[in-house]
């Protein structure tokens, strides 16, 4: 196990922080005193935080206990996390993966592209988990396991009913409408019906039936079909088109690296704005490590290198078995 020289973050949590003389607002989200920066949720409760010192030393971090968990969860932990992996030459990639009869299997893509479908149908096949919707990769070639729930929605239980009884009462209720209202509407578009001025509403509605269930991945797979790490040999990155077959087309690192580096920065718009914010209150202070908007590609790019790259192209109605099917023979031809 390798052993860190230093801890990435020293959080304290209090009651109420001392400001140091007169809190300046910055927007709505952010302030700052004579010494320190700020973030606050809208009831007012503070966190202060080191942008300066994020991932290059310990960032000494003091929260209040009453601080919203979304901005904690975004606002701190997450670019604690994110660039703390930079700085030891390791980045998330928006991804599934799973180690499948002997191979490293990464599926990168934008959001909502099908990943976790794929996911569960390689599993059901007997692969092993690496990780949902975020995975760790090194400059050296391995991928990590980032340890979260897996996010079920309407679609994805769509195709595996069997992960409703993971959830509580409530999201089954509302899984069960959404799968019934959204196959009626398809059902009447293909039939011919015009909505009009009601389609968006009635689609916005759907939608809202389609809940997240969080589910931690150690309730779904038993400990023998969980790993934690594994080479990239496989990289298949999802892209649903306007086409009526599944497509394979062989690409190169540094395309993968420079389209998943532009999903990560999208990812991380709240962290950017937050900078800007601790730039503002104080434009003498700033933090190379998160001013470098190209670090991620350059480590996706050493990942990638010795890997199989792939782009598959899918129609947007594909179902997972199709697309696993597809894979299975690209892997075995």
């Amino acid at each position: 196990m390798e052993t860190l020289d230093r801890p990435d973050a020293h959080i304290t949590f209090v009651d109420r922080i001392n400001i140091a003389g007169r809190l300046v607002f910055v927007g709505s989200s952010a302030a700052y005193d004579k010494e320190r920066f700020y973030l606050h949720d809208h009831a007012g409760s503070l966190v202060a935080f080191p942008y300066e010192t994020l991932g290059n030393s310990v960032g000494y971090v003091e929260c209040e206990k009453d601080l919203d968990l979304d901005l904690f969860h975004w606002g701190v932990m997450r670019p604690i996390i994110m660039f703390n992996l930079l700085s030891r030459d390791s980045a998330l990639v928006h991804s599934s993966s799973l180690f499948h009869r002997g191979i490293g299997v990464l599926l990168p893509a934008w959001g909502f592209a099908g990943k976790t479908n794929l996911l569960l149908r390689f599993l059901k096949d007997g692969a092993e988990y690496i990780s949902d919707d975020w995975t760790i990769v090194t400059k050296d070639g391995l991928m990590l396991s980032f340890p979260t729930s897996i996010n079920v929605l309407g679609y994805n239980l769509a195709e595996f009913p069997e992960l409703s009884a993971y959830g509580d009462w409530n999201a089954r209720v509302r899984n069960f409408l959404y799968k019934r209202l959204a196959t009626s509407f398809w059902w009447l578009q293909r039939s011919g019906v015009k909505f009009g001025k009601w389609e968006k509403r009635i689609k916005s509605e759907i939608w809202n039936l389609n809940k997240k269930i969080r589910i931690p991945y150690e309730r779904m797979f038993p400990k023998g079909h969980v790993r934690d790490k594994c080479p990239i040999d496989q990289v298949f990155m999802l892209a649903p088109s306007n086409i009526d077959r599944i497509q394979i087309e062989d690409t190169k690192p540094e395309n993968v690296a420079r389209k998943m580096a532009y999903c990560l920065l999208y990812e991380r718009d709240i962290v950017a704005d937050h900078y800007n914010m601790f730039r503002f209150a104080f434009p003498e202070r700033r933090n190379s490590l998160v001013e470098d908007k190209e670090i991620e590609e350059r480590i996706m790019y050493e990942a990638f290198r010795k890997a199989e790259l792939h782009i598959l192209f899918t129609p947007r109605d594909c179902s997972s078995i199709q697309i696993f099917q597809e894979i299975m023979r690209h892997l075995h031809s």
